[in-house]
């Protein structure tokens, strides 16, 4: 997996310093206190010194990225993970980190930033992406509704997944629209949907399984 993917590895995770580049460029602009939570009204509500703020975030999202990579490519299955889930792995971190240090950054340089919808937007895109890649899942220890019944059953996990796909779809364009939402409204969307996309495949794939052991 190393050898067919090492630029891809070595060029992901270069992308993944681009938030502390980009906190040491602003250094001097940047306040003493640096935003690093949002409420649900898109207000910070927590925030750390500007040293720890941009080192936490530039550091933090190299280190998540090589455990990804290090788990997927240490996977004893990690030959039925396809080229595209894997390249899915391997961008989602310096996406995430590039849009994090929109939000964190700007904020802190006072700019209007609608965090409620750069984060609806951002969960719901990937809900979306994943949606669309859960069905080309083949079994594996790392991506994937790993659960007893998927895992011991490969028609489980196939038709689990393919299903999962539609669920998580429809869970992003959900999240998508949640970005108009406000307040209470919006806390409960959040809720109901990821609730409801995460446990929807876990119950069909027991029905699969339940079904299973009454053919038998």
């Amino acid at each position: 997996m190393w050898n067919k993917n090492k630029k891809e590895i070595v060029f992901t995770t270069l992308l993944t310093f681009i938030p502390l580049i980009i906190g040491l460029l602003l250094w001097n602009r940047l306040p003493e206190m640096i935003p690093v939570h949002f409420g649900i009204d898109g207000q910070p509500d927590n925030y750390y010194p500007k040293l720890k703020a941009v080192w936490l975030l530039g550091l933090f999202l190299p280190l998540l990225h090589i455990l990804c990579i290090f788990g997927t490519m240490s996977d004893p299955k990690r030959n039925n993970i396809s080229k595209k889930v894997f390249n899915l792995v391997l961008w989602i971190t310096p996406i995430v980190g590039a849009l994090m240090s929109v939000m964190t950054y700007g904020s802190a340089l006072g700019l209007k930033v609608d965090v409620v919808a750069i984060t609806s937007l951002l969960i719901g895109i990937v809900f979306i992406i994943l949606g669309n890649y859960l069905p080309k899942c083949r079994q594996n220890y790392t991506v994937g509704i790993k659960i007893p019944w998927t895992l011991n059953d490969k028609d489980n996990w196939d038709k689990t997944h393919r299903f999962a796909g539609y669920v998580y779809i429809i869970a992003g364009i959900i999240m998508i629209c949640s970005m108009f939402f406000k307040g209470k409204i919006l806390i409960i969307t959040y809720f109901i949907n990821i609730f409801i996309a995460s446990l929807l495949p876990v119950v069909y794939s027991y029905i699969l399984y339940r079904k299973n052991l009454t053919d038998k």
